[in-house]
């Protein structure tokens, strides 16, 4: 293990942690990120649920189970067979024509350039990594990794011990990856490290001479009209490859179409059905607690059923169902990590099994379907506007940060934060400006400071910006009271490219502000991933190393201390109506 890149991580952890301190960042680089156009994809031809044999009644109960479940947090869903989109929802405040950031799901795609190289003949799979990458490993790490293969990389199988945790607080991910050791013999057991997948698209670059976002537009993505998308890069100028790829929901599904077509797509062979057939057949057992899924190369295949999945962090999933011709692509924001949800179940309780290739139209139940289905987003549903003396009790007052917690708080959610390596400097200043129907807020946080409109009807749409990277978010609030009668401004921000969502409530009390921020997912998943990473490294105690204890209530105090804080602010001068600057 590389010690200095464990100790590094660990003390930009341990500062994140600490509620009275801001984090600075051991890490020099911001990977730019602008908002991608909202527009639809070049679309999947659509068709009737029946004329692909399954009744639109059958689909709006799967859909009803799905929003019912509040658990799930369904962002939005796809649902297509044999290459025909028959359904497209989105819930809430989202929106299926942005961009969404995939997390893990994009280790599938890494998987499909690798095979274009081994049809290509500029790789194999049994070439070793050390040799791949000789002026960037250490003499040590020859002889400690010299068995380590491309295939042991595809399967998770390297026992690679440089994660994503040693590389949050990192510049060289590259050279941590390749030197920080392996553990174990390599291809003897499973162990899931992102690390691999970046590795792997480095090849791209290295046996290619192009960067691996060039390759892959080349190569799948212009072939499939894929246009607006986004995938971010680490220090080195490498791209992320196991995660950071931003891609409408559509167009991530016509990769699924393209697997299940057999890596043909219209009459165009783009990858071989050799090199599919090894990637979705088990080369892994997983543990239990992983769920039912075995894994490929970079793919997970079903333990019990003909299917592949490709999964990301949070319920970033596309299932395809290779007996029926059944897929579902679906993003989220849950308290969870790999196959532990109940979209699975409830997924394979749906659409498992056998279908008739076309049953008859039922006008009604397709009708049934697309109301719901249009009363789904809050776009759709207008709500009751505040009375403007509601609205007065807030609008032109500005409140001045008086809490020494107030230097860990900010608008980006504290998970964002450390995964793209953008810490709050803390919120100095919040102003609240009369706006007509909305009302504005000023989120001043020193050098970052944003201003957006709160929807109270329906959500409005703004972009966020965060030093060098850009989100777009959907607002929307109402004005309430707590059990004390105190006015309460809540505003829900949903960063719609992501999984994530910002709360925030403005409680006017006693002659003071109480700002009271939580953000979803929250510190489930993040107590959920010191426990994955002390799976991959057994006996490290991450968890106790930087929070301070294993202990789970105390953990999740130190956790909700930055994720949920409650801080005072005074009030100050009153704003100008207008004024945003």
């Amino acid at each position: 293990m590389n010690i200095t890149a464990t100790g590094q991580s660990l003390l930009l952890f341990r500062k994140f942690f600490d509620a009275r301190t801001a984090t600075q960042s051991t890490v020099k680089k911001i990977w730019p990120k602008d908002v991608l156009p909202i527009r639809p994809a070049v679309p999947i031809e659509t068709a009737s649920p029946e004329s692909e044999g399954i009744s639109s009644s059958h689909i709006e109960k799967f859909i009803r189970e799905l929003a019912g479940n509040a658990d799930l947090n369904i962002h939005d869903l796809l649902l297509i067979r044999n290459g025909r989109l028959l359904a497209k929802v989105s819930f809430g405040a989202q929106n299926a024509d942005v961009p969404k950031y995939t997390f893990s799901a994009c280790k599938s795609i890494v998987m499909l350039a690798i095979g274009m190289l081994v049809d290509d003949g500029l790789l194999k799979l049994n070439e070793k990594i050390c040799d791949i990458f000789n002026d960037e490993c250490m003499p040590l790490t020859r002889v400690r990794t010299k068995q380590v293969t491309v295939e042991h990389m595809l399967a998770m199988k390297s026992g690679l011990i440089y994660g994503e945790f040693e590389a949050a607080g990192n510049d060289k991910w590259l050279y941590g990856a390749l030197n920080g050791g392996t553990r174990g013999e390599p291809g003897a057991e499973f162990s899931y490290n992102s690390m691999n997948t970046y590795i792997l698209a480095a090849i791209v670059n290295r046996k290619t001479g192009k960067q691996f976002s060039e390759f892959i537009d080349e190569r799948l993505f212009s072939k499939l009209g894929i246009t607006d998308w986004f995938w971010e890069s680490c220090p080195d100028d490498y791209s992320k490859g196991g995660w950071g790829l931003y891609i409408r929901p559509e167009d991530l599904a016509k990769i699924g179409i393209f697997i299940m077509n057999d890596g043909v797509w219209n009459g165009e062979r783009l990858i071989s059905s050799d090199f599919l057939d090894m990637a979705l057949t088990t080369k892994a057992e997983t543990p239990a607690s992983y769920g039912q899924y075995n894994y490929g190369f970079q793919v997970w295949v079903g333990q019990d059923n003909d299917t592949f999945l490709f999964n990301g962090l949070l319920g970033q999933n596309m299932l395809g169902y290779r007996d029926n011709g059944i897929l579902i692509a679906a993003n989220a924001g849950q308290d969870c990590t790999f196959q532990q949800s109940a979209f699975f179940t409830i997924a394979d309780k749906y659409f498992s099994g056998r279908f008739p290739d076309v049953i008859p139209e039922d006008e009604d139940a397709k009708a049934s379907l697309e109301d719901y289905i249009a009363s789904l987003p809050e776009y759709n549903n207008k709500k009751e506007l505040p009375s403007s003396g509601k609205k007065a009790v807030f609008a032109g007052k500005t409140f001045i940060a008086a809490d020494e917690k107030c230097v860990s708080v900010g608008l980006l959610p504290g998970a964002m934060q450390a995964l793209e390596n953008n810490y709050t400097a803390g919120v100095k200043k919040i102003s609240v400006l009369n706006n007509g129907d909305c009302l504005d807020i000023v989120y001043d946080e020193g050098e970052v400071c944003n201003t957006f409109s709160v929807g109270f009807d329906r959500p409005k749409l703004c972009t966020l910006t965060f030093k060098e990277q850009k989100y777009l978010a959907a607002v929307q609030g109402r004005i309430t009271h707590d059990d004390e009668e105190n006015p309460v401004l809540r505003v829900n921000l949903d960063f719609i490219e992501t999984p994530f969502s910002r709360v925030i409530k403005i409680v006017l009390c006693d002659g003071q502000m109480v700002l009271k921020q939580s953000e979803i997912p929250g510190s489930k998943y993040v107590l959920n991933t010191f426990r994955h990473l002390e799976e991959l490294q057994p006996g490290s105690r991450i968890m106790s190393a930087v929070l301070g204890s294993i202990d789970t209530d105390y953990a999740e105090f130190k956790i909700n201390g930055v994720l949920s804080p409650e801080v005072r602010f005074e009030i100050g001068q009153p704003e100008t109506e207008g004024e945003t600057e």
